[in-house]
Order: C-alpha cells, then sequence, then structure tokens
C-alpha cells in the first residue's frame, strides 16, 4: 500500500505515524499530510525542513506535505487529490481516531466528509485508535517549556554546580576526585582474572 497519513505536524503524533511505517515496511510511499487551516500563521518552507529533518531522524522514509486552507475538509481534500505522481500517487488514507466528535460536531462532520471523499477517490481508509491518544503536542510544549525555564534560570547563574569542582576535604584542602576513594575499596583489590572492576 502507498499512505497517506493525516498526521497534522508529524512530530505531535509519533504513534500515527510509526504504525504507517510498519504498513510501508520502509519500500512502500508514505506521505505524511498537514492541513494548516490558519493561512499565514507559519513559515511553510521552515515547517517543511524541520519536519523532513524529524523524519529522517527517527528513520522514517517519507514525504511530508502541507497545504493551507479555510478549513479541514477542503484541505484534506486537495491532499487525497494532489499528493504523489503518477504510479507513486497514495491508495490507502490513514487517519487518528476523532475521540471528541461529541464535543463540537462541525469537526465531526468534516472528519467524516474526508473519510466519504477518499471512499469518492477509491481510496482504503484506515482508522487508528490508541487508548492514550495520538496527539502529544501538550506533552511537546510542555517539554519546551520546561526546557527553555531551565536554559534561562542556567543563564542568569541561579543554576549552581557542576561535575569539575574540587570538593574539599576533611583537613580544608580541595582533593580531586580521583584521590576519594570508598570505604569498601579494599575488597576489589583481592579480584583475580577477567572480572571486570566496578
Amino acid at each position: 500500500p502507498k499512505v497517506l497519513v493525516l498526521t497534522g505536524n508529524p512530530a505531535h503524533r509519533p504513534p500515527l505515524v510509526d504504525f504507517a511505517n510498519l504498513i510501508t515496511k520502509k519500500l512502500s510511499l508514505l506521505i505524511c499530510g498537514h492541513v494548516l487551516t490558519e493561512p499565514g500563521s507559519v513559515h511553510l518552507s521552515t515547517l517543511k525542513e524541520s519536519t523532513q529533518a524529524w523524519l529522517t531522524d527517527r528513520k522514517i522514509k517519507g514525504f511530508y506535505t502541507v497545504t493551507e486552507s479555510n478549513n479541514f475538509e477542503e484541505g484534506a481534500k486537495s491532499c487525497l487529490t494532489l499528493a504523489g505522481l503518477g504510479k507513486l500517487a497514495p491508495n490507502m488514507l490513514l487517519m487518528g481516531f476523532k475521540g471528541d466528535w461529541t464535543q463540537d460536531l462541525g469537526v465531526a462532520k468534516e472528519y467524516f466528509s474526508v473519510l466519504q471523499d477518499a471512499f469518492d477517490l477509491a481510496f482504503s481508509v484506515g482508522i487508528l485508535r490508541v487508548r492514550s491518544g495520538l496527539d502529544f503536542s501538550g506533552h511537546i510544549q510542555a517539554e519546551e517549556t520546561e526546557t527553555n525555564e531551565f536554559v534561562d534560570e542556567d543563564r542568569r547563574g541561579s543554576f549552581v554546580g557542576g561535575l569539575g569542582e574540587p570538593v574539599e576535604g576533611e583537613d580544608g584542602k580541595a582533593t580531586g576526585g580521583e584521590d576519594v576513594k570508598s570505604s569498601g575499596s579494599s575488597e576489589g583489590s583481592d579480584r583475580k582474572g577477567s572480572e571486570p572492576s566496578d
């Protein structure tokens, strides 16, 4: 199968991308489609480069395509009709399960319209449902925030400590880390043969 996966940003939904990668067995076509419903919100060339680098780092042989549209249904339909070239056009659509369809019926209607459009274009359709959900964008944003806070604290100098600092002994003299031995080190000297020492 040649798979078009509607992932949004693939870094936010790694289980969906990994599952599609298992289906294609790294031999067939894999295209990750991303529909932006807010045109002009991001710089497209930077987004394409960074996402393609993410796929390469994870050793996923696939392509990334992004389209801007006023709503999800139109953008997904353009991905379905325009992705691929000739015999390298996808024949299967893979999407994540819409778990919150009861909260917004308009979004649920768009979701089902995309499925209907895929059937009309003679695509096979797969829907992946994972118990914990597929969207990790909240976790990624939280990690980025924690990392940025740590870097900011380090720049301000509030982070104290390091591995290479000298340690003061009982007599007040600074000793290097190589002179400090634990109290149980005498039993390690009785070892013989090729046993590694700890």
